[in-house]
């Protein structure tokens, strides 16, 4: 049987006071969320990336995820990490039902994609 795994994604995320309460906002997936405090702000970003993340893997196109926000993989990592960061865990486990074979990807008109990673 096999076992669970679990991906964890480390993203850079920024805040910002407004009049009304935070902002905490991952620029690199273009994604941000409010609050009525810091923690509040950064809980509800770590909810919508977890949902969003999830969502993409469960499409198959976890890959677009990244690639659409201009990243590509690294050999190695060799920034510094200075600021600050959510880490966003995906947990994968074995299917429950026997699957037919993933479907091929398709290819989707640019202008498409983007309206659909917004």
């Amino acid at each position: 049987m096999s076992r669970p795994i679990s991906i964890t994604i480390r993203l850079p995320v920024e805040t910002h006071k407004t009049q009304n309460g935070m902002i905490a906002a991952c620029q690199s997936l273009d994604i941000s969320c409010t609050g009525d405090s810091l923690s509040e702000a950064l809980d509800n970003l770590a909810g919508l990336l977890k949902h969003h993340v999830e969502a993409c893997f469960e499409r198959g196109r976890f890959d677009q995820l990244f690639h659409c926000n201009g990243y590509a993989a690294l050999e190695e990592y060799t920034g510094t990490r200075d600021g600050r960061f959510l880490d966003i865990e995906l947990k994968l486990g074995p299917l429950q039902h026997a699957r037919a074979a993933p479907e091929q990807p398709r290819s989707f008109p640019s202008s498409l994609l983007s309206t659909w990673m917004t």
